[in-house]
């Protein structure tokens, strides 16, 4: 685990980072080896949850005053940027380590998964709050008390760097936005440091560790504390350090009961712990009524609800303060009653799903997640909050999903794909997904591209196999689809990996209605499809596939290849193609490749090299045919395999380059000349070194020159004659 803190429902929560986990407790698997998440179990390792999963690396923990939980997630140093996450039961932010292996990250950046919500992006997934800071890793929310007024209510995040300079700690102030919540303001409390942690201590400073510099260990370390001036002789936080480390199960239930209003938020969960374990179920209840402190409410609400929990109390309160004025109320209320995991409470959640505040109906849907007891009303119930949230709050559609995809049958969801609403439509289609139903391909025949793209993404990443076929039917088609949707297509074939999937594959590398990104992609899995690499190339994990017969599509390929190689689109990748098929047969048409002026370089370059992976007879024929006014990087290719196979060839070929290209180009012929030991490199070099004697090569090749010819023993004498004559004159080469 990254990081320990205890929630307010006196559970232990904790992170673990991308490199995943596989856990087998209590009867219960959870199975997450590819991504990193945020768990919570009671303080005796029992009933382990899976809270938030597809993060990367949150280092830190934090609860807010209102008893929600955030985090700061790393980016993977991929062009992508770090976020500010809350943490929501049962959501998924998206990440995967494989896309740390694939070097423009996936789906991760070509589709946007790490952005703040946008239109195309997969409602399948929460997105951050904000992008926000570079190295997110300690954080903690106000205390209360202590720092000045402005700081109050805020989350205070080191954002480490790696550089003093460009590093410090954020003061971050979240408001509340329905069910989620935005930035209304951020400042920096701290700069100039290199934090990696932070912390209040009991005398309301804020303490955080400087690391000092770099990223490696510097055998150095640094604590500092921060408060102001006045806060060094101020009584009440002295009363407060005393407070806390006095031992509240000395303390008089009434005492704890006033304890509940505190200011200081510790002191405040203190006293509730002290309550739970003396199961004054008295005090609790009349704090969680009492209406002179919000606060004390919520202590009392989450205090009743931990006994609940535990079978220690009944939950006759919690369901009464369902029908209070205030809304935080009703929300905790209905979120400790989901965590009774009663199915009595089915009613009380269900009814609350027509509440008028967000927070309200967020809760009741995550109870009814975590209730999971099957029920054909509060399927109801939930469609119609959909329905009416139309998809503008998306914290209330994860919650209302997520409870579809527990309280659902399959029949009933199935039942409302023709829903009037979009809302709903897409409701049914992810908690299909996460059920793993077959039947998400069904929206793979949606008006809508972005319905489309929703199945084929649930069908490849979930991964559900008995939906794959019906994926990989949009690599016969003729008429593209978007990019998104045929990618996931070629991968599905891949999957499959039948004789007809290939074949579909060459048909579509053909046809130039489609993207060249389409077309390459491919080109790319065909040129694998005999020995298939195992690396998943939309998210990057291990999913290795079979290909039975791929000697019959590898000849379908042929067949296509002639037409592949005429076309400057696909012309370099069905060379490389070729090559790693092993078709020795389209030789003849590489070497036609290779001598076609109207091509693109880089296909002929990758025709070239085609012929040398194949040891084609061809070869020699195609580099000879590779004159002075062949581009240069095909003349480049052309020298290097000549220095081996044919040196007296390679060296016109140098000649032309110290003749006729670029600066760059000039010095790599001259180092190459210099490895070249053959009589005709030597003669080469003598003939300039004599044109530098008479001034007639570029200063800025000379020195390139001179040590080429240093590496020819017979050159020597020329070299040091040149050093003795630049002595003399004062300068090189005058």
């Amino acid at each position: 685990p990254v990081c320990l803190i205890m929630g307010p429902d006196r559970r232990l929560y904790f992170s673990i980072g991308d490199r995943g986990f596989h856990v087998e407790h209590e009867g219960k698997v959870h199975d997450y080896p590819h991504e990193g998440a945020v768990l919570r179990c009671e303080l005796d390792g029992s009933k382990l949850e899976v809270v938030h999963h597809g993060l990367r690396n949150p280092q830190e923990l934090a609860f807010d005053q209102w008893g929600d939980l955030f985090t700061g997630d790393n980016n993977s140093d991929g062009g992508d940027k770090a976020r500010f996450v809350q943490i929501v039961p049962g959501a998924d932010s998206g990440w995967r380590i494989g896309f740390q292996w694939l070097n423009d990250r996936g789906a991760w950046n070509r589709e946007k998964m790490w952005h703040p919500r946008h239109p195309e992006q997969s409602a399948a997934l929460l997105p951050p709050i904000r992008n926000f800071a570079d190295g997110p890793s300690g954080l903690v929310y106000d205390v209360g008390v202590g720092l000045p007024e402005r700081f109050r209510d805020c989350f205070f995040l080191c954002d480490f760097r790696g550089g003093r300079g460009y590093s410090g700690i954020h003061a971050i102030k979240l408001s509340r936005r329905g069910a989620a919540y935005e930035f209304e303001s951020q400042d920096r409390i701290a700069w100039n440091v290199l934090p990696c942690d932070v912390e209040f201590g009991p005398d309301g400073s804020l303490y955080f560790y400087d690391w000092v510099n770099g990223w490696g260990k510097t055998g150095k370390g640094r604590i500092y504390r921060l408060r102001t001036k006045e806060m060094a002789n101020n009584f009440k936080l002295r009363n407060n350090s005393r407070l806390l480390a006095q031992d509240f199960g000395k303390s008089s239930k009434q005492q704890l009961g006033q304890l509940l209003s505190h200011p200081d938020r510790r002191i405040r969960q203190k006293a509730q712990f002290a309550l739970i374990d003396a199961e004054a179920v008295d005090e609790l209840e009349a704090a969680a009524k009492s209406r002179q402190s919000r606060l004390a409410r919520l202590h009392g609400i989450w205090g009743l609800g931990t006994l609940a929990r535990n079978e220690q109390h009944s939950s006759d309160t919690l369901r009464e303060l369902l029908t209070d004025n205030d809304g935080d109320v009703r929300a905790m209320s209905a979120r400790m009653l989901g965590d009774t995991l009663d199915a009595a409470h089915v009613t009380n959640l269900r009814q609350l799903l027509t509440d008028d505040n967000s927070r309200v109906k967020r809760e009741a849907a995550l109870g009814l997640a975590h209730l999971g007891h099957k029920s054909t009303r509060a399927t109801e119930s939930l469609f119609a909050m959909l329905r009416h949230n139309d998809d503008r709050d998306l914290v209330i559609r994860h919650a209302g999903v997520f409870a579809l995809s527990e309280v659902s049958s399959r029949q009933e969801l199935v039942a409302r794909m023709q829903d009037e609403s979009r809302a709903v439509q897409r409701a049914v289609l992810l908690a299909l997904a996460r059920q793993g139903a077959d039947e998400v391909q069904q929206f793979l025949k949606h008006e809508d591209e972005q319905f489309r793209y929703e199945a084929a993404r649930a069908i490849y990443e979930t991964p559900i196999p008995g939906a794959m076929q019906a994926l990989a039917l949009f690599v016969y088609d003729d008429n593209p689809d978007s990019e998104r949707i045929d990618w996931r297509a070629i991968q599905a074939a891949r999957m499959i990996g039948e004789v007809e999937q290939g074949e579909a594959l060459v048909h579509m590398a053909t046809l130039g209605n489609h993207s060249r990104k389409i077309r390459l992609e491919a080109l790319a899995v065909l040129a694998e499809w005999r020995k298939p690499h195992g690396q998943c190339r939309v998210i990057g994990n291990w999913r290795p596939a079979t290909h039975p017969d791929a000697d019959i599509v590898a000849q379908n390929f042929r067949g296509s290849s002639d037409v592949l190689l005429a076309d400057k689109v696909t012309a370099e990748a069905a060379a490389n193609t070729i090559a790693q098929l092993d078709l020795r047969e389209q030789s003849p048409s590489l070497a036609s490749l290779v001598r076609d002026q109207e091509m693109p370089t880089k296909a002929r370059v990758a025709a070239l090299n085609a012929l040398v992976d194949l040891k084609a007879d061809e070869l020699q024929a195609a580099l000879a045919s590779i004159d002075a006014e062949a581009p240069v990087p095909l003349r480049k290719r052309a020298v290097a395999l000549l220095s081996h196979t044919s040196p007296e060839k390679a060296v016109p070929v140098l000649g032309s380059l110290l003749s006729n290209a670029s600066t760059g180009e000039k010095q790599a012929a001259c180092e190459a000349l210099g490895n070249l030991k053959h009589e005709a490199s030597t003669k080469l070099l003598r003939t300039w070194m004599q044109r530098l004697r008479d001034g007639e090569v570029n200063n800025a090749v000379s020195l390139d020159l001179l040590e080429a010819a240093d590496k020819h023993k017979a050159l020597k004498p020329l070299v040091i004659a040149h050093e003795q004559s630049s002595k003399k004159a004062g300068a090189l080469g005058s």
